[in-house]
């Protein structure tokens, strides 16, 4: 009797980085050869953080008044007093209505809120975020700090300036007319606002004054750093920086100018500017600070390095690093640690490396090297808009992906890990870029900005919105968008979307490169609310199978029920019950005779059950709940109080899930938190990020010399932890038959 071939296994009990140039079957263990808004954190391959819209973009300085004529579509402000409010909400603010409203026509004298007419004429724009523009554009952003060290970002659309602070709506600072993108330098306490060759440079000291033209200042002549004479104002520039207290800035094609020192407004133009060139042709698009003597100019096809700029400028000299390749997108250079990350055209990603001996380098091989097949579907035509940001030991960089146009937006996002000193692969969403209407919307700027006491990263979108980006408290787990067309209903409503994963592994060999039949396949994972498939692919052309995932073997992706049990058998669902507490209260009478500012008490059946406030008019405008009773069974009960009579009603808790405050029992399929129901915390709390871990087997029947496995999951979380993949060699015996 034949001997049938042993088992041989081969897999990964962790996870690194992608590399996706390398044949998959050399991949070394803990690489994979794809993966699509995933992270790589401890050892494991998980679903990346969500994209949150911050709703600092909206504008707080368009307050309604009364003698204004609107037109359609123009939104405003409105903060007037209104007869429903939902607890909590407090008597300054109005968590349900406004404070945002959308004229539906054209109106004089009818107020948002309030009035007979008002829902005739204005739509409420509650909990919406709107772009900083309905038909102009977004030239650029940047983040400014004034004397008193209060940190802001400052927008520039095309019809003028914008700024924002933490948990604040926008403010126009002045209207000015930006015809092309702006980029932005600080000066000491100046923001400066450079516009392009072709139009002025401007300054802002402070916001109340705004972004005015740059006027010449006079200089401290006494100090051998500054001349007496021939100085004149700085010129129409596209981009600079700061440097040893000198205002650098490019303008014309290759030249550099450097301001007097101390002094941003003016320059010698006969001793103070330099051309970066030995006989290239190409233009310069950057600059960038290496130490504090030396900055690197980048080339569209060449980098030089300019040094010994100090004092009088005297003893600074020009050397050419490289003419192999130049700079493809001025604001794709990022400094790491030591070396100077930017996007090359010709070469990928590329580092300015530190030798030794402290001096420049550059780096053999393209950093972008394992993501070449990403680098080679970049849209050149349009890769000069491309932004990158350093942040949080990741290098964040947004390109155009699968185009041809020049009027294509950055839509992809290459993420590089320095812990793993890996790339984490690329993310892609609707949020960060996408087609509508015929407009392309995508990445402008990355900014990092002080939230919540933290250092976080945001990107602002030329869709003209703000968001909040990979995050790992504040992002959530899913993409949020919002509706453009300031003439649809849809205007500023968020839409959230589930994020689409895909990790694709390496080539199993399973230790022998030869044909083998894959037998089976283990996938251990941590869920919370997924829906997964999983597809093997071995070295054919097009060879890929989507394997069996449902429950009793039919076709499908795997979910897990958050109400079912593994084990035992018998018990019984974790599902929603009635519960007959109050939940919430809404003033439905806001009475009359109450006091101002004071406190009301509510009671439900005689007894105290919380109280309301009255606002300075004697009108109830909050309720507080502070006992929920029990025992009702209607869905609406009438809360009395002190001449409150039928003024508040509250409603009941119909379906409620962990009554039986047993969240954390084990061997749940799933501990996700179903977040439109109502669910109680009960003594013991509940975790909304909990999740479950699975063990899934599947049988396959696949030859080739090796297997990779793509796992996709469409919603909630899905973190995959290890793989291992069984085989037997191919070859036949007599009489045995597989």
């Amino acid at each position: 009797m034949p001997v049938k071939p042993p088992i041989v296994a081969d897999g990964d009990s962790g996870f690194i980085g992608v590399n996706m140039r390398m044949d998959p079957a050399l991949l070394p263990p803990g690489y994979v050869s794809e993966a699509k808004n995933k992270r790589f954190v401890n050892g494991t391959c998980k679903t990346r953080n969500g994209i949150k819209k911050i709703q600092w973009s909206n504008k707080s300085d368009d307050y309604y008044d009364n003698s204004t004529a609107y037109s359609a579509n123009q939104v405003v402000r409105y903060a007037g007093t209104a007869d429903v409010l939902t607890v909590g909400g407090g008597p300054s603010s109005n968590p349900t209505e406004g404070p945002y409203f959308k004229a539906k026509t054209s109106t004089t004298g009818v107020s948002p809120y309030g009035d007979a007419s008002s829902s005739t004429n204005w739509d409420e724009l509650a909990g919406t975020v709107f772009p900083f523009v309905t038909s102009g554009t977004v030239r650029g952003a940047g983040v400014f700090r004034d004397p008193n060290g209060v940190e802001y970002l400052i927008i520039a659309t095309s019809d003028g300036f914008y700024q924002v602070k933490e948990d604040s709506s926008s403010e126009l600072i002045n209207s000015v007319t930006n015809s092309s993108d702006v980029e932005f330098t600080q000066c000491f306490n100046a923001m400066i606002a450079f516009r392009g060759d072709d139009y002025e440079t401007l300054s802002m000291t402070d916001l109340a004054t705004g972004f005015q033209s740059v006027t010449q200042e006079s200089s401290d002549t006494d100090i051998d750093e500054n001349d007496s004479d021939g100085t004149v104002a700085i010129p129409n520039s596209r981009r600079g920086i700061f440097f040893q207290n000198r205002l650098l800035a490019i303008f014309d094609r290759d030249k550099v100018l450097a301001s007097d020192y101390l002094n941003y407004t003016r320059y010698q133009p006969v001793l103070s500017n330099f051309r970066i060139n030995q006989g290239s042709e190409d233009e310069l698009v950057a600059l960038y600070k290496y130490d504090n003597n030396t900055v690197v100019c980048f080339k569209e096809r060449s980098v030089y390095i300019v040094g010994n700029i100090y004092g009088n400028l005297q003893d600074i000299y020009l050397d050419e690093f490289t003419s192999e390749y130049g700079c493809a997108a001025p604001k794709s250079v990022v400094k790491v640690g030591k070396d100077i990350w930017f996007l090359s055209d010709r070469r990928g990603v590329v580092s300015i490396a530190q030798s030794g001996s402290g001096v420049l380098q550059g780096v053999d091989m393209p950093v972008s090297d394992p993501i070449q097949p990403l680098i080679d579907r970049i849209n050149w035509s349009a890769a000069h808009k491309s932004v990158a940001k350093w942040h949080d030991n990741k290098y964040y960089l947004a390109v155009p992906l699968d185009g041809y146009g020049a009027d294509q937006e950055p839509d992809t996002i290459l993420v590089y890990d320095f812990k793993n000193k890996a790339w984490a692969g690329y993310d892609q969403s609707d949020t960060i870029g996408r087609v509508s209407g015929g407009t392309y919307y995508g990445v402008k700027d990355f900014v990092v900005l002080t939230f919540k006491g933290l250092r976080r990263l945001f990107f602002l979108s030329t869709d003209g919105t703000i968001n909040l980006y990979d995050d790992p408290v504040y992002s959530g787990f899913v993409d949020e968008t919002v509706g453009l067309d300031n003439t649809a209903t849809s205007f500023g409503a968020i839409t959230y979307n589930q994020i689409s994963d895909e990790v694709t592994t390496r080539g199993y060999l399973c230790g022998i490169d030869e044909p083998k039949r894959f037998k089976r396949v283990n996938i251990n994972c941590k869920t919370w609310n997924p829906s997964f498939t999983v597809s093997s692919l071995t070295d054919g052309i097009e060879e890929e199978t989507t394997r069996t995932m449902s429950a009793f073997n039919t076709l499908g992706a795997k979910a897990f029920d958050r109400t079912k049990y593994t084990k035992p058998f018998h018990k019984s669902d974790y599902a929603a019950a009635t519960d007959d507490r109050i939940a919430y209260l809404t003033i439905i009478n806001q009475g009359t005779g109450y006091g101002t500012l004071q406190t009301v008490p509510l009671t439900i059946s005689g007894a105290a059950a919380g109280a309301a406030y009255s606002d300075t008019n004697g009108l109830l405008t909050q309720a507080l709940l502070s006992d929920a009773g029990s025992g009702y069974g209607a869905t609406a009960v009438t809360v009395g109080g002190s001449g409150s009579s039928g003024a508040v009603s509250a409603w009941i808790n119909t379906a409620c899930v962990n009554l039986g405050d047993d969240f954390f029992t084990k061997y749940r399929e799933d501990y996700s938190i179903d977040p439109d129901g109502a669910f109680d915390l009960g003594t013991s709390g509940i975790d909304p990020d909990l999740h479950q871990d699975s063990h899934n087997k599947y049988v396959v029947n696949d030859e080739g010399r090796y297997l990779r496995l793509k796992v996709a999951n469409t919603q909630g979380r899905f973190e995959l932890t290890s793989v291992t993949v069984e085989a037997t060699s191919r070859s036949r015996f007599i009489g045995e038959h597989r």
